[in-house]
């Protein structure tokens, strides 16, 4: 796939702004792609037929980077429907501000003798719910394959496209070797909505809900201990995804607590100064919508950012006790 480094550089954009929050799956079903190998059928039910392109939390195809003034951007800043134009970035941005009214934490063990794993999951809601149809999917990832990638950006002197782009580390026709990251290699569910009936119907609040999950690794998994595994919350009534946690195969990691009166950080601009609000010490962060990081401040109870340059949309990243929101907000 040599449009595919746009969508390397648009994950390892996310991943700057939204750190561990975000979780990329990487399915490699460009005509030809080894790595593919089992995995077109799921590519194609999420409607993944061009590349590179991908899903939010399945809210629609939309593609990592798009143009104007015939420069590749991380964004347009447009605030319609049109998933043409969208990008990932503009998706994940309107999935964080959602309020997540359930988690799911993860653990796992593996046995390196069968390749075996079993993962205890735990979900828990912030608010009583009924009438649910929760099922859960799992996704086995693998980190540092060894491949190659063809590039059709090695020309191209935008600095978004950082080590892919004219001069990088990447910037050239062909790149080998390359050692590709989050890489797919298998699904576990009855359907790719994942299996239901591992979750109660009725939930109460704050009450953990536990089920086990267990699988052996394909042969496809060249290094166990570069694995990580995801298990999603979907809807079954909508199959949209509803939260998700990842671990290392041989770890164990958990995603913030949902609590019914959690307090945000609040934002506020005045001119170009961003205010950011947020119980003891802080730090906030505020991007453009290329993804740049344009100022940061640190303190307690409250920060100012100088945001001088940003002229509209931005976005703002808030480290604090409470956790880590990312929010949009409108610098005049």
């Amino acid at each position: 796939c040599p449009n595919c480094p746009r969508g390397i550089v648009a994950i390892d954009n996310l991943h700057r702004i939204y750190g561990d929050k975000f979780i990329p799956i990487a399915l490699h079903c460009y005509t030809g792609d080894e790595l593919g190998t089992g995995l077109h059928a799921h590519a194609n039910f999420l409607g993944l037929v061009g590349a590179p392109s991908g899903t939010v939390n399945r809210t629609g195809t939309t593609s990592p980077m798009l143009v104007v003034d015939n420069k590749w951007t991380f964004s347009t800043g447009a605030t319609g429907n049109n998933l043409d134009d969208l990008s990932w970035l503009d998706m994940a941005q309107r999935e964080f501000e959602k309020q997540a009214d359930a988690q799911i934490t993860i653990a796992s063990t593996f046995n390196d003798d069968t390749r075996e794993f079993s993962l205890d999951c735990t979900v828990k809601s912030a608010i009583s719910l009924t009438g649910q149809n929760i099922n859960l999917m799992t996704v086995v990832t693998e980190d540092d394959v060894l491949t190659y990638q063809v590039n059709n950006n090695h020309a191209d002197d935008n600095p978004l496209l950082g080590e892919w782009g004219q001069g990088g580390k990447y910037g050239s026709s062909t790149v080998y070797p390359y050692y590709a990251q989050h890489v797919a290699r298998a699904y576990y569910g009855q359907t790719f909505n994942g299996t239901g009936g591992l979750i109660p119907q009725a939930i109460e609040s704050g009450k953990d809900y536990t089920t086990t999950i267990t699988g052996t690794l394909p042969t496809t998994v060249n290094v166990p201990d570069n694995c990580h595994i995801i298990v999603m919350m979907i809807d079954g009534n909508s199959n949209k995804v509803i939260n998700a946690d990842q671990v290392s195969l041989t770890g164990r990691s958990g995603i913030e607590s949902v609590t019914a009166n959690k307090q945000a950080a609040k934002v506020m601009t005045a001119g170009h100064k961003v205010i950011v609000s947020a119980e003891g010490d802080l730090t906030a962060e505020v991007y453009n919508l290329a993804g740049n990081l344009v100022g940061s401040a640190s303190g307690t109870d409250l920060v100012e950012v100088d945001a001088a340059g940003v002229n509209g949309v931005a976005i703002v990243r808030v480290s604090s006790a409470a956790g880590i929101s990312v929010t949009k907000t409108i610098i005049r």
